[in-house]
């Protein structure tokens, strides 16, 4: 399940049953006891379909998910070493740290762990002012 307040448009999530979709818009639902928000996808070729929050699935943050992102690690790199955005002029590095990736900024890494696609694009985004390239 993933909490809507966590969501932006663009953001890479994961359907109970089907392929991941990028979020095309957030629409609110209210009714007379209870408001809740809609996660929608405009597809070309299936049209406009509605996903309630709690039927999706973050995508989980892996190295394989990492690369889609566009993150690499240098050629004769160490497990934990860092992972960086080739060509990108902003110094914007991931790093695994007990089991974990994390930002990491000069030598050492902060905040809590980044589990999930959409989260890394929120903190790119936040971080950069530039949105995540991701290729699922």
């Amino acid at each position: 399940m993933i909490d809507p307040k966590e969501l932006r448009i663009g953001n890479w999530v994961a359907p109970m049953a089907g392929e991941p979709f990028q979020v095309a818009y957030l629409q609110r639902i209210a009714a007379k006891d209870e408001s809740k928000v809609w996660v929608g996808v405009a597809d070309v070729a299936e049209g406009v379909s509605l996903h309630m929050p709690e039927h999706l699935n973050p995508i989980a943050l892996t190295k394989e998910t990492l690369g889609k992102c566009g993150f690499v690690q240098y050629e004769d790199a160490l497990e934990d070493d860092p992972y960086y955005i080739v060509d990108n002029p902003i110094d914007f590095n991931i790093q695994l740290d007990d089991g974990f990736y994390h930002f990491k900024g000069s030598e050492w890494t902060h905040g809590r762990p980044i589990m999930s696609i959409h989260h890394l694009q929120n903190f790119y985004y936040a971080h950069t002012g530039k949105e995540l390239e991701v290729n699922l």
